[in-house]
């Protein structure tokens, strides 16, 4: 589909990770958005997750794993989405 459907970059969009509250701070949620990043690198080049801008938590850990912020903006596309951000990795590099 041709800009991602919707005026959004092609490329595969990770959705949330939800981890029970007595399985936490163990690496679980690292560990699976790891694995979701591996899977989609190696069936294209781009991987976005849109999170929302007060979350934190999310936004550091997918930082950590090597998105970088756009700043409330769309890749080529320059849309507002406040109150979230998009996240992409960088084209063909693994975090």
């Amino acid at each position: 589909m041709d800009h991602g459907g919707r005026n959004a970059p092609d490329g595969w969009y990770l959705s949330g990770v939800v981890i029970a509250p007595d399985a936490r701070r163990r690496g679980l949620g690292r560990r699976l958005t790891q694995e979701r990043i591996d899977w989609a690198l190696e069936r294209g080049s781009a991987v976005y997750y849109v999170v929302a801008a007060s979350n934190w938590a999310s936004r550091a850990l997918h930082g950590e794993l090597g998105f970088e912020e756009t700043h409330g903006r769309l890749p080529d596309a320059g849309r507002r989405l406040h109150p979230r951000r998009w996240l992409a990795v960088p084209s063909g590099r693994a975090p």
